[in-house]
């Protein structure tokens, strides 16, 4: 009997190493590697999808599009648009990542898009009232940018959801206001928001629902809200 103990303590130990190396593995197998969570951002002029911002132009005269892309790749020379009044709406309607080249054309209200993803080019009506604006953005939080117009005159805001194609309606302004959206609740949603020359006023709509939040911040007669600059300087 004493012969065998030797023998019945590597066993064990050869049992106990083979539970450890299995039990080591399983877990290996059940808790796959944390991944950092990018935040999708839809306005973000990123025409090469490496989330950085390209130097980019559209020559009105022409309607050229001229992209220095900021991963280092050739410039990106493309002709979209090139109507006398056409307005440059660039971001990313497909939600593909990239954002998309785009203008809105006043005289009728058509939006046409040339999708990164290589998709046929879209055109879409929404909007061609004297005094619209497009103000584009993700006021759904898919990750796509929805087609929407500031109607001056009225102070009302006319929103197509690409989520699900339902129109959203608000009356949110002055007729002399500026639309200013953008996300300031960082909810991931576009707010609704206007900045008042007259006083300095900002008054934004949060897409949280929460109270709608009012700040004077300028109200010289030179100042001309950052956010309103891309579209309507």
């Amino acid at each position: 009997m004493k012969k065998k103990k030797p023998i019945i303590i590597i066993s064990l130990f050869i049992i106990i190493v083979i539970a450890v190396w299995s039990a080591y593995f399983y877990i290996l197998r059940k808790e796959p590697p944390t991944q950092k969570i990018i935040k999708k951002t839809p306005f973000l002029i990123d025409f090469d999808g490496d989330r950085k911002t390209d130097m980019a132009i559209y020559r009105a005269d022409t309607g050229s599009w001229l992209i220095n892309p900021s991963s280092g790749g050739q410039p990106i020379s493309k002709g979209w648009g090139g109507e006398p009044k056409d307005l440059p709406v660039p971001g990313d309607y497909d939600g593909d990542g990239k954002t998309d080249m785009a203008v809105y054309r006043p005289g009728n209200g058509g939006w046409y898009i040339l999708p990164s993803s290589g998709g046929q080019p879209i055109s879409k009506g929404w909007g061609g009232e004297p005094t619209d604006k497009p103000v584009p953005g993700d006021y759904d939080g898919d990750g796509k940018i929805d087609f929407a117009i500031y109607r001056a005159s009225t102070g009302n805001w006319l929103i197509l959801l690409s989520f699900n194609g339902q129109t959203l309606a608000k009356a949110w302004g002055e007729s002399k206001d500026q639309p200013v959206p953008g996300d300031y609740d960082g909810d991931g949603k576009t707010d609704i928001a206007v900045y008042r020359p007259g006083n300095g006023g900002w008054f934004i709509l949060p897409s949280t629902g929460g109270q709608p939040i009012t700040k004077g911040w300028g109200g010289e007669p030179t100042d001309i809200p950052l956010k309103a600059i891309a579209l309507f300087e």
